[in-house]
């Protein structure tokens, strides 16, 4: 079936018998729909059409096409969680403005090859993220002629329009609330340090504990697995070596991303080592199953649909005219306090930053 194919609300509602006023609303977001039925709904979007794009309404074709590529998603586009929140973003903005919104997962992380849902087709602007987008990889992405508009930061000084989650800055939150709870030792875990996602958050870990007088080893830094399974076999590889070092309490971990948080839990449990004492742990991002984790995980709140959102409205400015030079917005996030950090020592209260 080719890329892009245009169909109605009636056909999506009919495949999966439910009303169009439903699909209409999960494409909306609307918190009136459960989030497995919108999930079902892009989906099948995907199955139907190879794409997220809005279903037309009658005959009438959409404005513009937009692509959004993700490299690397974990498992699939549909259930990455933090991704597909950031399409929800893309679609609800394009649905507004009569786009038609593309979906691919690519590799970027070595030389430039055209993503194959381009090939034959005119794509009016790109909404490129992931893991890993190499140098060449962007400048074969800049010879498309075509704006461009990346999820994340991916080199040092960013040149190129961009929405950006201060990763900085959420590694120095996470440094504080450990500080406050009173930890004094500390693990990091998280992908390789030649992804800036992960460079930066070890940048900011590292920032907010010097200013307490704290510093990380070298054997205090992990780099891994970014999933729930890499996670689990770092502090199971940990706990092999020094599994005192977790029992005489006060150790603050912060985990990357909340599956590697997951992980962690789950080795800590297996070892009968209490959480939030002796050890804390702090994830990132604040998926959804940050919360229903036992004990329900404290972490850094990034709002992927927001980015999603954020990166539409960019695209529409330089659609307009209106931006002309290389634009990053910086999205701030904030710490979320749950059940793995907690007053050490004794004292029953709150550490918040």
């Amino acid at each position: 079936m080719a890329l892009g194919k245009r169909i109605s609300l009636r056909q999506v509602a009919l495949k999966l018998g439910v009303s169009p006023s439903t699909v209409s609303r999960a494409l909306r977001d609307s918190s009136e729909i459960s989030e497995e039925t919108k999930r079902l709904v892009r989906q099948t979007l995907i199955e139907m059409t190879g794409s997220a794009g809005v279903p037309a309404r009658g005959a009438k074709p959409a404005l513009r096409d937009v692509a959004v590529l993700i490299s690397r998603p974990l498992r699939s586009l549909t259930s990455d969680e933090f991704f597909a929140q950031v399409i929800n973003g893309v679609v609800s903005c394009a649905e507004n403005a009569g786009c038609h919104v593309l979906l691919s997962p690519i590799d970027a992380r070595g030389d430039w090859v055209p993503p194959r849902i381009l090939d034959n087709r005119r794509v009016d602007a790109l909404i490129v993220g992931g893991i890993t987008i190499s140098k060449e990889y962007r400048e074969g992405l800049s010879r498309l002629s075509v704006p461009v508009v990346y999820i994340g930061k991916h080199h040092d000084e960013p040149a190129d329009h961009a929405v950006i989650p201060d990763n900085v800055r959420g590694g120095r939150l996470v440094a504080e609330h450990l500080v406050a709870c009173g930890y004094q030792r500390f693990l990091y875990l998280g992908g390789g340090l030649d992804t800036f996602v992960f460079r930066d958050r070890l940048e900011g870990f590292r920032q907010g504990l010097a200013q307490h007088g704290f510093k990380l080893r070298v054997a205090d830094v992990v780099s891994g697995g970014i999933d729930r399974v890499g996670g689990y076999e770092a502090v199971k590889g940990l706990l092999a070596r020094t599994a005192e070092d977790f029992r005489r309490g006060k150790l603050g971990i912060f985990a990357a991303t909340d599956w590697m948080a997951a992980g962690a839990l789950q080795a800590l449990h297996e070892a009968g080592i209490g959480v939030p004492d002796p050890v804390g742990i702090v994830g990132y991002s604040d998926l959804e199953l940050a919360s229903h984790l036992s004990p329900p995980l404290t972490t850094v709140r990034v709002d992927a649909y927001a980015l999603g959102h954020l990166a539409f409205r960019l695209v529409e400015e330089i659609w307009a005219g209106r931006v002309t030079m290389p634009t990053q917005v910086w999205m701030q996030p904030r710490l979320v306090e749950r059940s793995t950090t907690a007053k050490v020592g004794g004292e029953e209260a709150s550490c918040g930053v």
